[in-house]
């Protein structure tokens, strides 16, 4: 039987040792001890008919041609391994061609930096990730190969340096449109449906996760996207100076005459409509009022509070 892929190979090579080992001696000594009794047999005057001799002389030379028989099987197989081996070592070396074209691409992200074009390049990171991913799977089937063969395992270096150098990039255009798409929900979407808890945790959250981007990339002296992790800031900055204002007019804890006290203050009827948003307020520069806002906010949560210690 030829065989046709590493699996096959290893069981072809594995019997013969077995046969070679246990087998072949196992026939040899069988033949022995029928020689034996042919003697015993001669030693008796016992006739033997050619069909005897027949067999015994058969028997006899198919015996001796085991060895050279084995001898040959084996040089086969050397040659099928050999072919084996040829061909999985230029699969191999495809997967790690692939990687390091794989790593060249990653490489290109370092010019990328227009926020308009975050989409794009989230999605290519996200391709690139899933590629790494299947690569960490063909990787171990590689490695399964190597040690059937009696290799030493891969390490395969490329795919965790190349999966290392696409984080920073991917975490930064996943920022840049998880933030386009909160920022048009904060502001645009209806104001009084808003957390202020929540809004203020992620907005947060993802401050700190633009720090340490702008560090990283100008550390790697890579200006461009730290550029873009620059721009990503001060917008979060610039929301994050309203959020005074999504915490006090966002508060639960805010009655009719509480909203009667605001609208006086702002100078136009406001109360939880699901037509104003943040913007919207922002744009009619509500946020000068956001001292006396706040202490209404305040009163109004501590009335609540002591509405509540009543009941119960």
């Amino acid at each position: 039987k030829k065989p046709t892929n590493e699996v096959e190979l290893v069981d072809l090579e594995s019997s013969l040792e077995q046969f070679r080992a246990v087998d072949h001696k196992t026939l040899v000594d069988e033949f022995i001890e029928i020689k034996q009794w042919q003697d015993l047999i001669f030693d008796t005057k016992f006739v033997l008919t050619s069909a005897d001799f027949k067999a015994i002389h058969e028997s006899a030379v198919w015996v001796q041609s085991i060895n050279t028989s084995m001898l040959e099987r084996e040089a086969d197989l050397r040659k099928e391994r050999e072919t084996l081996e040829n061909k999985f070592k230029m699969q191999r070396m495809k997967f790690i061609d692939d990687l390091n074209a794989y790593i060249a691409v990653v490489r290109k992200f370092k010019d990328a930096g227009n926020i308009r074009q975050m989409d794009e390049y989230l999605e290519r990171t996200l391709a690139l990730k899933e590629k790494f991913e299947r690569a960490k799977f063909d990787a171990e089937k590689l490695n399964e190969k190597e040690i059937l063969l009696g290799w030493d395992a891969s390490d395969f270096e490329q795919l965790n340096e190349g999966l290392r150098m696409l984080e920073p990039y991917q975490k930064l255009w996943t920022l840049a449109y998880d933030f386009s798409k909160a920022h048009q929900q904060w502001t645009r979407g209806p104001l009084f449906q808003l957390d202020p808890q929540a809004v203020d945790a992620e907005a947060n959250q993802m401050f700190m996760t633009c720090e340490g981007l702008i560090k990283f990339f100008f550390d790697k002296e890579q200006p461009i996207p730290a550029g873009a992790a620059e721009h990503i800031r001060k917008q979060l900055d610039a929301f994050k100076q309203n959020l005074g204002l999504v915490h006090s007019l966002c508060n639960t804890a805010l009655r009719p005459r509480h909203w009667e006290e605001i609208s006086n203050v702002v100078g136009f009827a406001i109360e939880p409509d699901p037509s104003f948003t943040l913007s919207r307020l922002i744009d009619m520069d509500i946020g000068k009022h956001i001292e006396q806002l706040q202490n209404i906010s305040k009163a109004a949560a501590k009335e609540s509070q002591i509405e509540k210690s009543h009941v119960c």
